[in-house]
């Protein structure tokens, strides 16, 4: 630590880490210590942007910063802005060579993390972007689900088009990308690191180290894990709009069979929600689609919208979702 403290006072960093958070302090303190951990050749700094916290989250990081000036940035104190445009604040900070993220719940649990991705990248120059297996940790009970992608639990993507397709998971707290992939200007998404994922997947190659160097945290409750029906519904429907746009703007890079598929998977998971939550547009549009693909399933869809609708709402809250009462589509 001591050794990158020192010449990160001289030259630029060669890493730019990149953590957003809001009301984290339970953690932010962990994701801080497994960044100041790196054994790492080179200079490096941790650019931190708290989203007007009301827990003590800026707190905690201010007494970081204070300690580790030369390696610490935390940006000023703002209002929030939310989770997308503060992701971009931080991003526009960033001088390294190479970006990595890790946001303020989760946290490096592998000591050579950076050296070992740098070193690929610096030997597979084809390659724009490399990440890692990585262990999940369910909250509150702190039960470590180990290797997900690994194991099979995640379903490792081996091409643009089946991330595509696939809306894969690439556990972008592993990340450390080239900083010229940057994107220049905020993405209009639910999710900016898929939408990322896939502009880098579209210029080059993206490179997997089998082990694991980081830690994600499952809460009960975020903007990625929710019992809320609603918003579950709000995510799912901004991940098929990028699935939707990138098959558009890179199409030589999906094959026909590729986008059968992908509009297969999404109609098959968003109609159950739709109906249920009354969303008339999204279920003509998925009508539309059933009535040359699947007519018996357009003729239940078109003839007992109601049946349906209390069919799949009574499964929703048996899963344990919160479901607000339907408006009539």
């Amino acid at each position: 630590m001591e050794k990158s403290l020192r010449r990160a006072e001289e030259v630029a960093p060669v890493v730019s880490v990149c953590t957003i958070c809001y009301n984290q302090a339970a953690y932010v303190e962990q994701t801080i210590r497994g960044v100041l951990e790196q054994e790492f050749d080179h200079p490096f700094e941790l650019i931190i942007g708290d989203d007007g916290s009301t827990d003590g989250t800026r707190e905690v990081c201010e007494q970081w910063a204070e300690r580790y000036p030369t390696i610490i940035r935390l940006l000023p104190r703002c209002e929030n802005l939310g989770a997308m445009r503060n992701f971009f604040r931080v991003l526009n900070e960033a001088r390294g060579t190479y970006v990595a993220f890790c946001e303020g719940d989760d946290y490096w649990c592998d000591r050579k993390k950076l050296q070992k991705q740098v070193n690929f990248l610096e030997a597979h120059p084809e390659c724009g972007l490399v990440y890692t297996d990585v262990d999940f940790r369910h909250e509150p009970e702190g039960r470590i689900e180990p290797k997900v992608i690994g194991s099979g639990r995640i379903r490792r993507s081996g091409s643009f088009a089946e991330h595509l397709a696939n809306a894969g998971y690439i556990a972008p707290c592993t990340w450390l990308f080239r900083r010229e992939h940057l994107p220049t200007a905020p993405f209009p998404y639910v999710d900016a690191t898929f939408a990322l994922a896939l502009d880098i997947w579209a210029v080059s190659e993206v490179g997997f180290l089998p082990e694991v160097t980081a830690v994600y945290r499952v809460l009960g409750e975020s903007a990625s894990h929710t019992r809320d029906l609603q918003k579950r519904y709000r995510v799912q429907r901004g991940i098929f709009k990028i699935q939707c746009d990138y098959q558009a703007k890179y199409p030589h890079r999906i094959p026909a069979s590729t986008k059968a598929t992908l509009l297969k998977r999404a109609y098959r998971s968003l109609w159950r929600m739709a109906i249920v939550l009354g969303d008339s547009a999204m279920m003509e549009e998925i009508c539309h689609y059933y009535l040359k693909r699947n007519p018996l399933q357009w003729l239940l869809l078109r003839l007992f919208p109601a049946p349906m609708r209390w069919l799949q709402r009574r499964k929703f809250l048996r899963r344990g979702f919160r479901v607000e009462q339907a408006s009539q589509s």
